[in-house]
C-alpha cells in the first residue's frame, strides 16, 4: 500500500516482504560458558520489471517493414549474400532470387522497388512464406507492445520473483584464563530464488524463469590469549562452503523439434548437449533491444574455502609491535550446462534490421557447448610486521610492511589453456600451434608462475598540533582540537577464480562452437551463404586428461577455436598505490570538520584483448585486389563487415583464408579449417587506473541530534573498469577513458534527530512521547558515465567492445521526463555521432560524458517503548525514496540501436516498509 509504480511500469508492481527471526544469548555457565543463537526467515514476493523495451510492433510481426528497414547504418541498400541463400528464398517465395546483386527492397541501381522481378521484398514487406520454421514457432513467446503500439514499446511488471531464506546460527563463548578466551561460530544458511525474467542477458520480455537453489555455511573458532598486561595474541580458523545450482530453467520447455529446429545427431540441426534429463527449451534468441529465452548457462558450484590466521600484538615502551600472517586454500569446482540447446543472436546484418533477420532464419551468430567441468583450486599466504611508534605526545608513526604470495588458479587435472603464439604442444601434437596446455614446454599447472617477490610498505603519519595562540592557534584551535593525518601503501589483490571461470570447457577439455560464418536458423550447422555443411560437433566426446589417446586426438572437431580465452603466461598479481592526506578539526564539543584528499594508483590489473583479430588494412586490400568471397560469389565488396573468417580468392587463383593473421597463418592444411575464429583474448596485466578525490565531511554527536554530511568531489580514469570490458588489442590507451564508476559530485548526508514530544506535550504519559527518532539518508550524486559502443564490426576487425562511433558534434542532454525531438525518455540526442569509416575503430572515447543523477530521500519514523526495565518494544516505519523521484539508469550506448541515447529504466519507486521488534 505504501510502494509506488516505477516510472517504466504499466502498473504497480507487487512488493510483499516478511522477514521475522529472534536472537537469544545467556549464560550456560556464569562468567565462563556463554551460549547464543539466532533465526532469520524471510519470504519475499517482488514484481519483476522488465523496464521499456522496444519489440516489434504488429505490423512487423506480418512482415511489413518499409523499404528504409533494408538499410544499413550508411543508407545503403543490402542485397541477398550467397547463392544457398538466394535458392532458399526462391524455393519459399515461389519467384526467384539471385544472389549475383539483388537488393532486399530497392531495385538494382538503388531506386524503388515495386515488383518481384526487381528485388526481394517489394516495398519493403516479406511474405509470411518467406518466414523461418523455428521464427514461426518462437514468435508466440515474443510479447506484443502495450505502451505505444506505433513504436513498439513494450513494459511488464506483472511477473513475480519469489525469495526463500532461512539463516540460523549458533554461538558458544568459553572464557578461560590459562588458555584464552575462546569462541565457535556456526551458520547455515539456506535459500531458493526463482527470478521471474531471464536476468542473465540484457533487456529480457517476461515469460523465462528460473530457479536458483543455494546453501552456505560456515564454521569459525576464534582464540584471544593475552600474555601479561602488554602481549595478545589471536588465532583464528575459519572453514566457508557455499553449494549453489545458478539459472536452472523453470519454464518455457519445449521441444526443439516442435519449434521447427532440425535435430538429432545425424543432422545440420540442433543436438541437445545438456546433461541427461535437462530439459529441452526455447533457446536463447538476442535482438538488438530484447531478448528471448532461458538462461545461456546453468552451473553448479560447490565451493569450500580454508582459512587459517594468527597475530600477536606487543607494547613495548612508545612501540606497539604487530607480526602476523594468514593462509588460505580456495576450492571452486564447476558443474556447468552451456547453451545446451544453442543460442542464436540476430542484428540485421543480412536485411538491415534485426527482427526481419529473425524472421526470415537469418542469425549473424550460433552458439553451442558442451558440459563444462572445472575443479580450481589456489592457495595464498601472506605476512607482515607492523610497527605503531608514539614519537612524541602529538606525534605517531605507523611504519609496515606486508608479503604476499597468491598462486594463479589450476585445474586439479590440467583442463585449462593458453595462448603462447607459435608455440607447439607437446601434450596433444595434434592441436594448432599457439594453443598450448599445463605440461608443455614452459607452461606450468597455473598457467603463469607462481611469484615471491610481492613485497608492501606502507607507513602513516599522525600530528596533532598544539598551536594555542596566533593565527595557527586559530586554525588549529588549540591542544587536541585537530590532527593531520598522512599514509602510503601499496595493496596487492589476488587473481579472481573468473578468469579459468572463462576457460571452462574450451578445447580439447570441451567444446564451445561458434559457428565462424552465417548460418541458418533451422540448420545451425549449415553455411547459410553456400549451403556448405559445418559439420555437427554433438555428442562431444571428453579427452581423459594425461591419456595416450591425446597424442593422437582429431583437432578438427574443435576448429575453428573461438570465445576461448588465454591466460597471459607472464602475469603478475594486480597492485595498487594508495595515498591520503586529511585534517580533522573540532569545531565544537560534538562537532567535526574533515578535509582529505584521496588518490589511488592502479597497476597490472586484469583486462582482456583479442588475441588474433581481422586485419582491416588487409580486407580493404583485397578489395581493391578484386578478390571474390567463395561463399557469396559477386557480393561488392567481397570483404566486408563480419568477414574476417571468409575464404576468399584473388584474380590470380590464390586463396586468402580469412583475415585473422596476429598469431601467424590461421588456417589448418590438415583440418581444412580455420584455426581461430572470433573472440578468442589475452587475459593479461594490461590496465591501470587512477583516482583522485577531495573529501569534505562534518559530522555532529549529540544527544537529540547526530548526523554526517559529506561531500566527494572525485576523477575516476582508466582504461578498463572491470574484467569483461576489452582493451583495444593496437593500443590500449584508445580505451583511456572515465572509469565505469566515475562520479564527479556525490553528496551524502544522514542523521537521526530524537523528536522532544515529552517537552511539547509534558501532560501526557512519558511512554508515549518518549523514544521517537526521525532518521534518513538524502543523496544528491552525478550520473555514471554513458558507455559508448558500435556494433556490426565497422572497424573490420572482428574484435569485442573496440567500436565506438565517431563524435561528430557537441553531446546534447535532455531531460528523460520530457518529450524529445529523438522521443519519449531521451537523454542525449545522436547526431552528434556518426557510425565513421570501415576499417576504424570510430574517435569517441569510450566513456566521456556522464548520464542521469540520484536524488533521493530515504526516511524513517522509529517508536522506542520500555515496558519493564529489562524488556522493550520497538516499531520502525519506514519509506525508500519518498518523493517517489525517478531515478535513471543509463540510457542505452549502442550506436547501432534503434534505442541509442534512450533511458529505458530505472531505479525502484518508493518503497514502504513497517517493522517490530521485541527486546530483553
Amino acid at each position: 500500500k505504501f510502494d509506488s509504480r516505477n516510472y517504466f511500469d504499466p502498473l504497480k508492481a507487487e512488493l510483499r516482504r516478511n522477514q521475522f527471526g529472534y536472537a537469544v544469548g545467556g549464560p550456560l555457565w556464569k562468567n565462563h560458558i556463554f551460549w547464543f543463537t539466532d533465526y532469520q526467515g524471510t519470504r519475499e514476493v517482488v514484481g519483476a520489471g522488465t523496464g521499456q523495451l522496444q519489440l516489434p510492433t504488429d505490423a512487423q510481426r506480418h512482415g511489413i517493414f518499409g523499404t528504409d528497414a533494408f538499410l544499413d547504418a550508411k543508407g545503403t541498400p543490402l542485397a541477398v549474400k550467397g547463392p544457398y541463400w538466394a535458392q532458399v528464398l526462391t524455393n519459399r517465395l515461389g519467384y526467384p532470387v539471385s544472389s549475383d546483386g539483388e537488393l532486399y527492397a530497392f531495385a538494382r541501381d538503388g531506386g524503388p522497388c515495386t515488383t518481384t522481378a526487381q528485388c526481394v521484398f517489394p516495398g519493403g514487406v516479406i511474405p509470411t512464406a518467406a518466414f523461418a520454421k523455428p521464427a514461426i514457432a518462437i514468435l508466440p513467446y515474443i510479447p506484443l507492445p502495450n505502451l505505444d503500439k506505433v513504436n513498439g514499446l513494450y513494459a511488464d511488471a506483472s511477473q513475480r520473483n519469489r525469495v526463500r531464506d532461512d539463516k540460523a546460527g549458533q554461538r558458544i563463548d568459553l572464557i578461560n584464563q590459562k588458555t584464552g578466551n575462546w569462541s565457535f561460530y556456526y551458520h547455515y544458511d539456506d535459500s531458493t530464488v526463482l527470478s521471474a525474467l531471464n536476468t542473465t542477458v540484457s533487456n529480457p520480455v517476461s515469460g523465462f524463469a528460473s530457479v536458483t537453489p543455494s546453501r552456505a555455511q560456515q564454521f569459525v573458532m576464534n582464540n584471544t590469549k593475552t600474555f601479561g598486561p602488554t602481549a595478545v595474541n589471536q588465532l583464528r580458523v575459519s572453514f566457508f562452503r557455499t553449494a549453489t545450482v545458478t539459472n536452472k530453467p523453470a519454464s518455457s520447455f519445449a521441444k526443439l523439434s516442435d519449434l521447427g529446429f532440425v535435430t538429432g545427431a545425424a543432422t545440420l540441426g540442433i543436438n541437445a548437449s545438456g546433461p541427461t534429463g535437462f530439459p529441452e527449451t526455447v533457446p536463447p534468441v538476442y535482438f538488438n533491444t530484447f531478448s528471448v529465452g532461458v538462461p545461456t548457462l546453468t552451473t553448479f558450484q560447490p565451493n569450500n574455502t580454508w582459512h587459517f590466521s594468527e597475530g600477536l600484538s606487543k607494547v613495548v615502551g612508545l612501540h606497539t609491535l604487530k607480526i602476523g600472517g594468514e593462509f588460505r586454500y580456495l576450492q571452486i569446482n564447476e558443474r556447468n550446462t552451456c547453451a545446451p540447446n544453442g543460442d542464436f543472436t540476430f542484428d540485421g546484418s543480412e536485411t538491415g534490421t534485426d527482427f526481419a533477420d529473425f524472421l526470415i532464419g537469418a542469425p549473424v551468430g550460433f552458439n553451442q557447448c558442451s558440459q563444462q567441468f572445472l575443479d580450481s583450486r589456489t592457495r595464498y599466504g601472506g605476512a607482515y610486521v607492523e610497527d605503531t611508534y608514539k614519537v612524541r605526545p602529538n606525534v605517531t608513526l605507523n611504519l609496515g610492511l606486508r608479503w604476499e604470495v597468491s598462486m594463479p588458479w589450476y585445474d586439479t587435472q590440467g583442463k585449462i589453456e593458453t595462448i603462447v603464439p607459435g608455440l607447439q604442444s607437446t601434450q596433444f601434437p595434434t592441436a594448432p600451434p599457439s594453443w598450448v596446455v599445463p605440461g608443455d614446454p614452459g607452461i606450468p599447472s597455473t598457467l603463469a608462475p607462481t611469484r615471491y617477490n610481492n613485497f608492501a610498505p606502507r607507513v602513516g603519519i599522525a600530528y596533532s598540533p598544539s598551536f594555542s595562540d596566533g593565527v595557527l592557534g586559530k586554525v588549529f584551535g588549540g591542544h587536541g582540537k585537530s590532527s593531520i593525518r598522512a599514509a602510503y601503501g601499496v595493496y596487492y589483490t589476488s587473481i579472481e577464480d573468473l578468469n579459468l571461470f572463462y576457460e571452462v570447457g574450451d578445447a580439447p577439455f570441451g567444446l564451445y562452437w561458434q559457428a565462424p560464418n552465417p548460418t541458418m536458423f533451422d540448420e545451425p550447422y549449415r553455411n547459410r551463404s553456400d549451403g556448405s555443411p559445418q559439420g555437427q560437433r554433438f555428442p562431444f566426446t571428453f579427452p581423459t586428461p594425461g591419456s595416450p589417446a591425446n597424442k593422437t586426438l582429431n583437432y578438427g572437431v574443435y576448429l575453428p577455436i573461438s570465445y576461448s580465452p588465454g591466460y597471459d603466461i607472464h602475469n603478475r598479481l594486480p597492485y595498487a598505490e594508495h595515498y591520503d592526506f586529511s585534517i580533522e578539526r573540532e569545531l565544537t564539543k560534538s562537532t567535526v570538520l574533515t578535509l582529505a584528499y584521496v588518490g589511488t594508483q592502479g597497476h597490472r590489473l586484469i583486462s582482456q584483448y583479442d588475441a588474433n583479430p581481422g586485419d582491416p588494412a588487409l580486407c580493404l586490400r583485397l578489395n581493391q585486389m578484386g578478390a571474390r568471397r567463395l561463399d557469396q560469389m559477386s557480393a561488392t565488396p567481397a570483404c566486408d563487415r563480419n568477414g574476417e573468417n571468409a575464404d576468399y580468392v584473388l584474380p590470380d587463383g590464390t586463396l586468402v583464408h580469412g583475415t585473422r593473421d596476429h598469431l601467424g597463418d590461421n588456417y589448418s592444411q590438415q583440418y581444412q579449417s580455420l584455426i581461430f575464429s572470433q573472440n578468442n583474448s589475452f587475459t593479461a596485466n594490461i590496465a591501470n587506473s587512477n583516482y583522485n578525490a577531495a573529501q569534505v565531511t562534518l559530522e555532529r554527536k549529540a544527544a537529540n541530534l547526530t548526523f554526517l554530511a559529506a561531500y566527494t568531489f572525485a576523477k575516476a580514469i582508466d582504461n578498463s573498469s572491470g574484467f569483461g570490458q576489452w582493451v583495444n588489442f593496437s593500443n590500449p590507451r584508445l580505451t583511456r577513458s572515465l572509469s565505469s564508476f566515475d562520479v564527479t559530485h556525490n553528496f551524502v548526508f544522514s542523521y537521526n534527530w530524537a523528536i522532544p514530544f515529552d517537552r511539547a506535550f509534558a501532560s501526557l504519559p512519558k511512554r508515549l512521547t518518549q523514544g521517537w527518532n526521525l532518521t534518513g539518508i538524502t543523496r544528491f550524486t552525478g550520473g555514471l558515465p554513458v558507455g559508448l559502443r558500435q556494433s556490426g564490426d565497422y572497424s573490420l576487425t572482428g574484435s569485442s567492445n573496440t567500436d565506438v562511433p565517431d563524435v561528430v558534434g557537441p553531446v546534447h542532454i535532455q531531460d528523460p521526463r520530457k518529450p524529445g525531438p529523438n522521443g519519449p525518455n531521451t537523454f542525449f540526442l545522436p547526431d552528434a555521432f556518426d557510425s565513421g569509416p570501415l576499417g576504424g575503430f570510430g574517435n569517441a572515447n569510450r566513456q566521456f560524458f556522464h548520464g542521469p543523477g540520484i536524488n533521493n530521500f530515504d526516511v524513517g519514523l522509529i517508536k522506542r517503548t520500555a515496558i519493564t526495565e529489562s524488556t522493550g518494544f520497538e516499531l520502525r516505519v519506514e519509506f525508500f525514496n519518498i518523493f517517489n523521484h525517478a531515478q535513471f539508469y543509463n540510457p542505452n550506448g549502442n550506436f547501432s540501436s534503434d534505442q541509442f541515447g534512450v533511458v529505458t529504466s530505472a531505479r525502484d519507486p518508493r518503497i514502504g516498509q513497517i517493522s517490530a521488534k521485541f527486546y530483553f
